[in-house]
C-alpha cells in the first residue's frame, strides 16, 4: 500500500499528539504539521498531500472562514475538518464548502483513518467524474461539428479531384515533351523544373486529401478499438463514479446480470451509460432512486438506465434524440443524440419510455459474434 501523506493544520499540541497516534506509521501515513493556517497553506502549495486535517480555530483564523481561505487557495487538496464541539449545522455548511468530512476532536478520534482514506476515494472519484465529463463534453463537441465537417470535407474533395486530374495530365504532357521534343537547353531544363514543381503539388493534394479524411473519420467517430466489452462491468464503473460524486443525494441500485460481451468501442459505451445516468440525476429530486439492469435476450445484450423522477414531458419526447435540444439551462443538447448514434454505430438501438412516474432508456446491442 503506498505512504498517505497527510497535511495537519493544528495548534494545539494535544490534539496534534492524538491525531499522530490515530494515523501511525506503521499502518502506511505519513503526517506533516503546520500551526497556523498560512504556514499550512504555504505547505499545501509547496508539495502535494493525500488529504489535510484543517482546524477551524487557529490563531490567524477561526471558523468557515478558515475553510473558505484554504479552499481558496489550495482546492486540489481533500480536507477534512476538524472542530472542538458537535455542531450539525456548522458541518452541513463545511461540506458545502467542500470538505469532504467534519470530525469531533476528542470524539471522532478513531474514525480519522477512515475519514482521511474516504476524503482521497472521493476526491479521486469526483475527479474521475470531472475527467470523464470533461472528454464527454469534448466528445460532444466533436460530434456537433461533424456534419459541419463533413460538408467542408466533400467540398474540398470535388475540386481536389479535379485539380488532381489536371496535374497528372500536366505531368503527363511535360514528360512526352521532355522524351519526344527537340528543345534547347534552357527549355528542356524549364520542361523538367515544371514537372517536379507539378509533382510537388500532387503531394500537397495527397496530404490535404489525407487531412480531409482523417477530419471526417474523427467526427464520425470512426475507431478501430473494437473489442469485447461488458456491459455489466460499464455500467457498474459507472454508476460507482456518479454515486461518489452524489453520495446521500441519489439510490442507485444495479441488477446486473452476468452478460457475454458486446463488440465496440468501451470509451463510447462508457460515455453513452454516463450520459444516460447523468441525465438520470439531473431529472431526480434528491433522494431519487435509479436503476441500472443488464440482460441477455436472444443474441442481444440490453441494459436499461430507470429513474423515479417526474417523467418526461410529452411536447419534449419527439425532439429528446435531436441534437442541440434541451430543456436544461445550461445543456448543450448532445449528450442524448451523440448516445444514440453510438448505439446505432455499434448495430444496436436505444429508445426510451416515459410515463407520469419515471423513465426508463434501454441501450440493446448485439453480442459480439451474434
Amino acid at each position: 500500500m503506498s505512504p498517505v501523506s497527510v497535511l495537519l493544520i493544528e495548534d494545539n499540541p494535544m490534539d496534534a499528539f492524538d491525531v499522530n497516534e490515530a494515523l501511525p506509521a506503521h499502518e502506511g501515513f505519513v503526517v506533516d504539521r503546520a500551526t497556523a493556517l498560512l504556514s499550512g497553506i504555504e505547505k499545501a502549495m509547496a508539495r502535494r498531500y493525500g488529504v489535510t486535517l484543517l482546524d477551524l480555530g487557529l490563531p490567524d483564523s477561526t471558523g468557515l472562514e478558515t475553510l473558505r481561505e484554504f479552499r481558496a487557495r489550495a482546492a486540489d487538496v481533500p480536507v477534512v475538518v476538524l472542530t472542538g464541539h458537535r455542531d450539525e449545522q456548522l458541518g452541513i455548511e463545511a461540506l458545502r464548502l467542500g470538505a469532504q468530512d467534519y470530525l469531533v476532536k476528542g470524539r471522532d478520534t478513531e474514525s480519522i483513518p477512515r475519514a482521511v482514506r474516504y476524503a482521497i476515494e472521493r476526491e479521486e472519484a469526483q475527479r474521475r467524474l470531472a475527467n470523464a465529463t470533461r472528454v464527454a463534453h469534448q466528445q460532444e463537441r466533436v460530434a456537433a461539428l461533424g456534419t459541419i465537417v463533413a460538408g467542408v470535407a466533400h467540398e474540398i474533395n470535388n475540386p481536389l479531384t479535379y485539380i488532381r486530374g489536371n496535374v497528372e495530365l500536366s505531368i503527363l504532357s511535360l514528360a512526352a515533351i521532355v522524351q519526344h521534343a527537340e528543345l534547347e537547353p534552357h527549355l528542356l531544363d524549364e520542361a523538367k523544373e515544371a514537372a517536379r514543381l507539378q509533382g510537388a503539388v500532387l503531394e500537397g493534394l495527397d496530404r490535404i486529401s489525407k487531412l480531409s479524411r482523417s477530419l471526417r473519420r474523427l467526427t464520425r467517430g470512426d475507431s478501430n478499438e473494437r473489442r469485447p466489452v461488458d456491459l455489466s462491468e460499464v455500467a457498474a464503473q459507472v454508476a460507482e463514479i456518479v454515486v461518489a460524486e452524489h453520495a446521500g443525494h441519489l439510490d442507485v441500485k444495479l441488477d446486473l446480470q452476468p452478460v457475454p460481451p458486446v463488440l465496440g468501442d468501451e470509451a463510447e459505451i462508457f460515455q453513452v451509460f454516463l450520459n444516460l445516468l447523468l441525465n438520470a440525476v439531473q431529472a431526480l429530486p434528491r433522494g431519487g432512486r435509479v436503476t441500472i439492469r443488464t440482460r441477455h435476450r436472444e443474441k442481444r445484450v440490453v441494459a436499461e438506465v430507470e429513474d423515479d423522477g417526474p417523467g418526461i414531458p410529452p411536447e419534449a419526447q419527439p425532439h429528446l434524440f435531436t441534437p442541440f435540444f434541451t430543456t436544461k439551462a445550461e445543456g448543450t443538447g448532445l449528450g442524448l443524440s451523440v448516445s444514440h448514434k453510438i448505439a446505432t454505430d455499434h448495430g444496436g438501438t436505444l429508445t426510451f419510455a416515459t410515463g407520469g412516474r419515471g423513465t426508463t432508456f434501454t441501450l440493446d446491442l448485439p453480442e459480439a459474434g451474434a
